[in-house]
């Protein structure tokens, strides 16, 4: 038997070696191994060649082709049973505390190779010998654990002005990533990271180092999915967390640092202590935005431009895709992108606001700490423990969708639409109200006189899953001819209004499946929210639309539900110009008025374009180069005919 420890010394790759003596003498030795290595017959054939190494994707093909290195057996780390053994092969003469110690141990000690098992156990006798104890104990062994991967414990920070200060901030930024769902449990707040004197840092658990079914990674990665689900003091409720509500959640967080600043010191005194995590909120913000594709107002276009990798520019900088050009103004990223940061700058003023004294807390008991740390378990107790403070006036948050949808529901607007009542709500101002005045001063035995024809008529529908919802059409009475003067007949009668009245559980249903969560108005932007709106008040009044999309809220809240019917025809959002199913030439028409909106009609409808353009940031009709030499042509025109 042959072994070849570190084989890569003379093995590695030859597209990696450069020009040097140094490398051209380890090319030589490789080809000289090579070709020895071909070279074995006979009665040499019982020997066996073995190569080890860490780099193995660096090893040059050469080597492991048939007849050299042919199979590759790849030596992970050892498992938990495999540190049990291990643990116990070094521990055997050593005296422990426990022989449940070794099983504790294997378990926190996740991705460790055998030597750093061997060497964590000499440590342990020697720390006994330090300590003056007769035996390895579990917290001395979870000591150089912790130590291992964070440091030996460094003295304590002196009591000064910039520490108190320094304690604020780090509380006001532990409160709010433990609010924050969607995030690994919190381990630990420091005051000072023990890792080289790396700041104050707050530590989250590694799910790869829990053997927690119920915290195992794969769980972790879905957690935008789950339900019904406690993380430090954050609860996802029984609607599913999302992409986006879990991306841009990350803002307030990163912002919650210079907010405490400027709630504590005033406005001037903020410092650059809080600087370094506002430089990422762009950074999270644009890409929630426009690269993530899960804004509400980009959640139905086709994959754009979006993670293309095209190298890099004479900067060094990621080409960018050609269909990117022009997009980020003319769809609105930059202006998306804006609103985000300060609903989200807001939010954290807010949250900063009422955990005052939770913040204030926390920030005493890391000064009065003996290493400044507070478990994470002791910042949640303390958390849930302080009531919440007062919210400042001028503070509330302008988030809720259901206010402005009620808005939009109750318009009377020349789409045809009818106008939308919530069940158990008070109606819009009646129809009577709106007839003339005329109308309003007929006799009372016209008005007894009035068919009953002219009652209302109630038609009704239900949404499977999802409530009922009825049609009531209410017309004007009709105008009694012989009660008129002669001289002055009465204008003929406004045409009926119709109204729709729908009980709260489905347009809550409706409104979740378009919307998303209720509670991002603010995130998303008003022009986003009342497109959406809209969209809510169109599928009510058409109850397939609706009673699929209660189903589709349905099936992703509800365990067991049945999976939801596919799209109606009419639900498939159409672009301004073009049709799905027609011939391209009804793509082509462009005037030059909308020229500077193409990629707007191509992608957005006619409803989008009303509200999304003052969004955009490119320039209007009025600013373009096209719109000044009309009007220049047209003022010739009115110059030449006046002379």
């Amino acid at each position: 038997i042959i072994f070849i420890d570190e084989i890569d010394a003379i093995g590695r790759a030859r597209s990696t070696l450069g020009s040097d003596p140094g490398s051209m003498e380890r090319e030589s030795a490789l080809l000289a191994m090579l070709v020895q290595m071909d070279g074995i017959h006979g009665k040499l054939e019982s020997v066996l060649t073995i190569g080890a190494t860490n780099l193995a994707q660096d090893l040059d093909q050469a080597l492991l082709r048939p007849g050299r290195f042919e199979v590759v057996y790849e030596i992970p780390n050892p498992g938990p049973v495999g540190r049990l053994e291990i643990l116990r092969y070094h521990a055997r003469n050593k005296q422990l505390e426990s022989d449940g110690l070794l099983t504790k141990v294997a378990e926190v000690t996740n991705g460790w190779s055998a030597a750093s098992l061997a060497n964590l156990m000499n440590e342990a006798a020697i720390l006994t010998v330090r300590r003056s104890v007769p035996k390895i104990t579990l917290p001395l062994v979870l000591d150089l654990v912790e130590g291992s991967a964070n440091g030996l414990p460094g003295g304590r920070l002196p009591p000064s002005e910039a520490k108190n200060r320094l304690a604020l901030v780090t509380a006001a930024k532990a409160v709010a990533f433990a609010l924050t769902p969607g995030l690994e449990r919190i381990k630990f707040v420091s005051l000072w990271g023990r890792r080289q004197g790396a700041g104050p840092v707050v530590e989250f658990e590694a799910s790869e180092g829990s053997l927690d079914p119920a915290w195992h990674p794969e769980q972790v990665d879905i957690m935008d999915w789950a339900t019904r689900v406690k993380v430090n003091a954050a609860t996802t409720p029984d609607q599913p967390l999302g992409e986006f509500r879990h991306v841009a959640g990350l803002l307030v967080p990163l912002y919650t640092p210079r907010a405490a600043e400027v709630a504590f010191f005033g406005p001037d005194g903020a410092s650059l202590a809080t600087a370094p995590p506002l430089s990422d909120c762009f950074e999270i913000g644009y890409y929630c935005v426009r690269n993530s594709m899960t804004h509400p107002r980009f959640r139905h276009f086709p994959p754009l431009h979006t993670f293309a990798y095209l190298g890099e520019d004479g900067s060094g900088a990621n080409q960018r895709d050609p269909l990117a050009v022009g997009f980020d103004e003319e769809l609105g990223y930059h202006s998306l992108t804006l609103t985000l940061l300060k609903a989200s700058w807001r939010r954290a003023e807010r949250l900063v606001a009422t955990r005052r004294t939770a913040i204030v807390a926390l920030a005493e008991e890391l000064l009065k700490a003996e290493n400044e740390t507070v478990s994470g378990e002791r910042l949640v107790a303390l958390i849930e423990a302080t009531p919440e403070d007062a919210v400042p006036e001028g503070m509330e948050l302008h988030n809720e969708f259901m206010p402005l949808l009620r808005e939009v529901l109750g318009r009377q607007d020349n789409t045809g639409l009818p106008r939308v009542i919530i069940e158990g709500e008070a109606a819009a101002p009646d129809v009577e109200a709106q007839r003339p005045a005329a109308q309003k001063q007929l006799s009372a035995p016209a008005q007894e006189a009035a068919p009953a024809a002219a009652s209302p008529a109630v038609a009704s529908t239900s949404f499977r899953g999802a409530g009922s919802a009825s049609f009531t059409r209410r017309p004007a009475a009709p105008a009694a001819a012989e009660a008129a003067p002669a001289s002055a007949p009465p204008p003929p009668p406004p045409e009926p209004v119709p109204e729709l009245v729908v009980s709260a559980e489905a347009v809550g249903a409706v409104s979740r499946a378009l919307m998303g969560h209720l509670d991002i108005v603010d995130l998303v932007g008003r022009n986003t929210a009342e497109e959406v709106a809209e969209r809510v008040r169109e599928a009510l009044a058409q109850p397939g639309t609706a009673e699929r999309l209660a189903a589709v809220r349905k099936w992703v809240e509800v365990d067991g539900a049945p999976f939801p019917p596919p799209p109606l025809l009419q639900d498939i959002p159409l672009p301004a110009d073009g049709q799905v199913d027609g011939p391209l030439s009804s793509w082509q028409p462009r005037a030059d008025r909308t020229v500077s909106w193409s990629a707007m009609e191509m992608l957005f409808t006619r409803r989008q374009l009303k509200y999304f353009k003052q969004d955009a940031d490119t320039p209007r009709d009025e600013d373009s180069s096209q719109y000044k030499k009309r009007q220049a042509q047209q003022g010739q025109e009115a110059g030449a005919k006046s002379e």
